[in-house]
């Protein structure tokens, strides 16, 4: 049934119904302007304002001077926006420096060392199913102790004091010199190229005996990739008879050969050592090829023989 249908009970409802209806539109067309605006009556003009709350009325008529009796609404608005503005650009400057402060912020010996430690265990595994991903992050990390100057003492120091434990026990002596042994091989590696760090210094903290013996390894090593990569080749570098064979008898290897051949542990460490040394420099390429080259060119391949036509 409609609002104005006839009522057969109460014959006089559709006259107070249309009353009501008629009373209302004219009530409510006269309040709603009003309540959208207010006519401001001045001595010079007449303005036609929004609603504005009573404390922002116009002035009484009898106020003391031209000046303070002069209404002008746009004052408030202006302050407002002015103080909008600041506020605005305050939380703006703060934001960038907090953002300035995250970028400063860098990885500290702690924080290396702790990947040194979560990284080693697991590359290790990997390294017998012949994945090397894990110790290219183990190289990366060694990497950071050395482009932030920090020495091989206090570095080997903090990842020994770490608190976690991938292997979830303590590493047995051979495990913790293996450790040392390759974190010392990124620096001499890293230093034989004169990869950029805070303190170059560093890298004469490698143990003397240690960069005695294993330093014309490195040698080898870098020579190895540079002619090879010279010949538009990859180099292929996982034993020590590799390396061997393509820089002759440029480098003497006759105390590695020697030591290799009596001692089969010796022999696994050494091929291990010259892999380690052939992907610091693969990953140095890398990120050479990410941050200079500006993804142009050819990206970086595994070292997969006849898995690409070019």
């Amino acid at each position: 049934m409609s609002f104005l249908s006839v009522s057969s009970t109460r014959p006089g409802t559709n006259q107070v119904r249309l009353f009501i209806l008629l009373f209302s539109v004219v009530i409510i067309g006269n309040i709603v302007p009003t309540i959208h605006s207010f006519t401001v009556l001045s001595s010079s003009q007449t303005k036609l304002c929004p609603f504005k709350p009573l404390h922002m009325l116009p002035p009484p008529e009898d106020c003391d001077s031209e000046d303070e009796c002069e209404i002008n609404w746009g004052d408030d608005d202006d302050e407002d926006k002015e103080s909008e503005g600041e506020t605005q650009s305050e939380v703006t400057d703060q934001i960038n420096e907090n953002t300035e402060d995250e970028e400063n912020i860098g990885l500290s010996p702690e924080k290396i060392a702790e990947m040194i430690e979560v990284s080693f265990v697991n590359a290790c595994m990997q390294l017998a199913s012949g994945h090397i991903d894990v110790l290219k992050l183990f190289i990366v990390a060694s990497k950071a102790g050395y482009e932030s100057g920090i020495t091989i003492p206090n570095l080997l120091d903090k990842v020994r004091e770490c608190p976690v434990q991938s292997a979830n026990r303590p590493l047995m002596k051979e495990e913790d010199e293996l450790r040392a042994l390759w974190v010392q091989l990124v620096y001499l590696t890293l230093g034989t190229v004169r990869h950029s760090s805070d303190d170059l210094t560093c890298v004469n903290t490698v143990d003397e005996s240690l960069s005695n013996k294993y330093d014309c390894l490195v040698k080898g090593v870098v020579q190895c990739i540079e002619k090879e990569t010279a010949k538009g080749k990859e180099p292929l570098i996982n034993t020590l008879t590799d390396v061997s064979k393509s820089v002759g008898k440029e480098v003497d290897f006759s105390e590695l050969e020697t030591l290799a051949r009596k001692d089969l542990v010796q022999n696994a460490i050494i091929d291990q050592s010259a892999k380690l040394i052939g992907l610091t420099m693969k990953v140095l390429e890398e990120e050479k090829f990410c941050f200079e080259s500006g993804g142009q060119g050819t990206p970086p391949r595994p070292s997969i023989p006849g898995a690409y036509s070019d």
